[in-house]
């Protein structure tokens, strides 16, 4: 998972590149088809999961290179593109976390107690919360793509309940050692409560939500990736204690 969390993360960053007039799109093509290759290698995951990550993974590829395959892409083509990010991103996260969730429940019946047992219990509080804002960062980056927003689903509803996702998280103690981990958890959270603030003032569907928006997926993919380095080296050292 660490080399395909890698690999999105170059996917969103050349797009971006090519977007603000950095990138040409020819090099932007020949970087997308190298993380195409880097997306082919092997998921260690139950079958099931590896399916549903790499078809949601192949929705973000297609969707870019169409999107680069466009003449003269306008602002309804982005709209189009991150709309299809949007909804593989969240497909991707969830089927990932349900799998998580399911997995630790299991090892946490043989480690109830211990270094391992602290861990996974730790984790467990944190899984449905990280569920959680799977789910309010789905609706609120589609909120930040539509015409207008609409009836109760104002930025500032999205802040509400980022700001209890974030009272959950402050209930959550970390045991020692996952300190910069839980941090990096809550700085997401937060990233998301000031891009709802930002929703208010930029307005639904404008030119500045979808500037908002690219700025918002490349910070959130990028932190998503840190946060998986930092598990991934946890459980090197908390796997196999006891």
């Amino acid at each position: 998972m660490q080399r395909h969390d890698r690999a999105l993360a170059g996917l969103v960053s050349a797009l971006e590149e090519w977007l603000s007039g950095r990138l040409g799109a020819e090099p932007t093509r020949k970087a997308v088809k190298a993380l195409r290759g880097e997306l082919q290698s092997k998921l260690d995951l139950p079958a099931p999961v590896a399916s549903a990550v790499r078809t949601s993974e192949d929705r973000m590829l297609i969707s870019v290179e169409r999107f680069l395959g466009q003449t003269s892409p306008d602002a309804e083509g982005q709209r189009s593109l991150f709309e299809a990010l949007n909804g593989a991103t969240r497909d991707r996260a969830d089927a990932l976390l349900r799998w998580r969730i399911s997995r630790n429940a299991e090892l946490a019946k043989s480690n109830k107690s211990g270094t391992k047992g602290h861990y996974l219990t730790w984790e467990s509080r944190w899984l449905e919360i990280w569920r959680s804002e799977v789910d309010v960062t789905f609706r609120l980056q589609k909120a930040f793509l539509q015409s207008q927003v609409d009836q109760g689903a104002s930025g500032q509803s999205y802040v509400g309940e980022l700001l209890a996702l974030q009272s959950k998280a402050e209930k959550v103690t970390a045991p020692a050692g996952l300190e910069s981990l839980s941090n990096l958890a809550k700085k997401r959270l937060t990233l998301l409560a000031r891009a709802a603030e930002q929703l208010e003032r930029v307005g639904a569907g404008s030119r500045g939500a979808l500037t908002r928006l690219r700025k918002l997926n490349k910070e959130q993919i990028e932190m998503t990736r840190q946060m998986q380095d930092q598990r991934l080296e946890v459980l090197g050292r908390f796997v196999g204690r006891s």
